[in-house]
């Protein structure tokens, strides 16, 4: 577009001394219409040139809108400054799925820093431990809502590494915005989003703090505190922040899924099984928060109900990893050992990478089990 603006001035020039403007104009008005006389052949070249150049510059200022006109932009509530929705997803708080802890090894669910999910496992279990619960992080806000600025643009190419789960190369991008606008809240929490989900909490609290010290009301930074406090085995700081987040946006299925997981580890199942009903009204399809349902009634001994959630969850999501530790060890509790053994398998067969220490234990309880006469 530049080029053909750039173009206009000597075409004019040369159309106006060729006569091919004039002719243009008797087209389109008539003969009879008066040509202007900066249009006439034989005009003086500078006062021509004068008119072309202002063509020019009028071209220019209209490209110059236009393409500042916003394309696609996707309308969601701002939050944590700096002009874009910080995540505020972001940013509501209906949280991609992601199980910042829960899930994985049993080593990890028998140490209480560790752990974010029920500690207790049924009546006559085996020697596996319920699952901690699979909590949720804030909702990212939609990639297509750009940021005007230099700052901006840094965050949102971290965003778009953090997304493909690249959060080690995501960092450097929300540094360098942060040396451009040290006041921009979104990098602050982006860049602790990031050392949360690489495992490096106290960091990742140092970085949220600054978001909120920004912007308090930033719901998404809050309830990103409160999953690296939990992750730290900071229970009761995790729920204050999600209290804190849930003063912000009491619909935001993500703080009250997280708030019952932190209530869970520190025993107030009745509690927290308020927070995931509560989780379950505003995302009745959330398969993660069933499951953790589930885990809350297991550990207050109500285990045919706990399997009931466990189902509704596998139902929704049959890859449900977690749904199926947490199934089989409750069916275990309750003496079905054929279906604890299933449920086991289920889990081995889908469990990932990161949970290889957990698949490890369950195998050696499928073994035990099998080795009892129990093989199905």
């Amino acid at each position: 577009m530049f080029a053909g603006a750039a173009a206009v001035p000597p075409m004019f020039l040369v159309s106006t001394e060729a006569g091919t403007v004039a002719w243009a104009w008797t087209t389109l008005f008539g003969a009879r219409a008066a040509l202007p006389r900066i249009l006439q052949p034989g005009t003086d070249v500078g006062t021509v040139l004068v008119w072309a150049w202002a063509v020019f510059f009028s071209a220019m200022a209209l490209i110059v809108a236009v393409d500042a006109e916003p394309k696609g932009r996707v309308k969601s509530k701002p939050e944590g400054g700096g002009g874009d929705d910080a995540a505020a997803d972001p940013e509501t708080n209906g949280g991609a799925k992601s199980e910042l802890v829960g899930g994985g090894s049993d080593d990890a669910a028998a140490d209480p820093k560790t752990n974010g999910g029920a500690k207790s496992e049924p009546d006559g279990g085996g020697s596996i431990p319920l699952p901690a619960g699979a909590n949720r992080q804030a909702t990212e806000a939609p990639a297509a809502e750009l940021h005007p600025s230099l700052a901006g643009a840094l965050v949102n190419m971290g965003r778009a590494l953090g997304a493909r789960g690249r959060y080690e190369e995501s960092i450097p991008y929300y540094d360098r915005a942060l040396t451009a606008d040290p006041r921009d809240a979104r990098a602050w929490y982006y860049k602790g989003n990031a050392l949360g989900r690489l495992g490096r909490y106290d960091d990742s609290i140092c970085q949220l703090d600054k978001a909120l010290e920004l912007n308090p009301d930033f719901a998404s930074a809050w309830v990103e505190k409160g999953l690296a406090s939990n992750s730290l085995g900071y229970y009761e700081e995790a729920i204050r922040c999600y209290d804190k987040a849930l003063e912000l946006d009491l619909r935001a299925p993500a703080a009250w899924d997280n708030k019952g997981n932190s209530l869970c580890a520190t025993g107030r199942y009745d509690e927290a099984l308020l927070c995931f009903s509560e989780a379950l009204v505003l995302d009745p399809r959330d398969a993660g928060a069933w499951s953790n349902k589930g885990v809350c009634l297991a550990g207050l001994g109500r285990h045919d109900e706990a399997i009931a959630c466990y189902d509704k969850a596998l139902e929704i999501d049959p890859s449900n990893a977690v749904a199926w530790r947490a199934k089989a060890v409750t069916e275990e509790g309750l003496g079905r050992t054929q279906g604890a053994l299933l449920a086991y398998k289920q889990f081995i067969a889908l469990a990932s990478a990161r949970d290889a220490a957990a698949v490890e234990i369950v195998q050696r309880r499928v073994g035990a089990l099998q080795s009892a006469g129990a093989d199905c």
